[in-house]
C-alpha cells in the first residue's frame, strides 16, 4: 500500500525479474477500492511481464471517481497526476502508461 496526500493506492507488478516497461493505472467502479479492484482483475494481467499495475482508492461522493455528475471537490486529476508522476521517479525503466476502469473509473 502507497499513498500520495493522504490518498492510498495498491502497487503490484506482473510476472518476471525485469524491470516494469509499462504503467497500468486500474480504476475501481463507485463505492469500490483499489484492494477488492486488484482481486477482481490481477489474474488477467499477472502474466504478462513488464507491467507496473496501480490500483488507486476513489474518494469521491464515498467511494468513487469525480466525474462532475455532482458537486465535489475530489481532484482526482490531481492525485492521479502526482501518483504516476512518483511511481514514474521510482521506476525510471517506464515508456508507457495507460489507464484502465469499469463503471464510475
Amino acid at each position: 500500500m502507497a499513498e500520495i496526500d493522504g490518498r492510498r493506492y495498491v502497487r503490484s507488478t506482473s510476472a518476471g525479474d525485469a524491470p516494469p516497461v509499462a504503467m497500468v493505472v486500474c480504476l475501481h467502479g463507485a463505492f469500490g477500492n483499489g484492494r477488492r479492484f486488484r482481486r477482481a482483475i490481477l489474474h488477467q494481467f499477472q502474466q504478462t511481464p513488464g507491467l507496473l499495475l496501480l490500483f488507486p482508492d476513489g474518494t469521491a461522493f464515498g467511494g468513487g471517481w469525480n466525474d462532475g455528475r455532482v458537486a465535489d471537490a475530489t481532484d482526482d486529476v490531481g492525485f492521479l497526476t502526482a501518483m504516476i508522476a512518483a511511481e514514474r521517479a521510482r521506476s525510471t525503466s517506464i515508456q508507457q502508461v495507460c489507464c484502465t476502469g469499469m463503471s464510475n473509473g
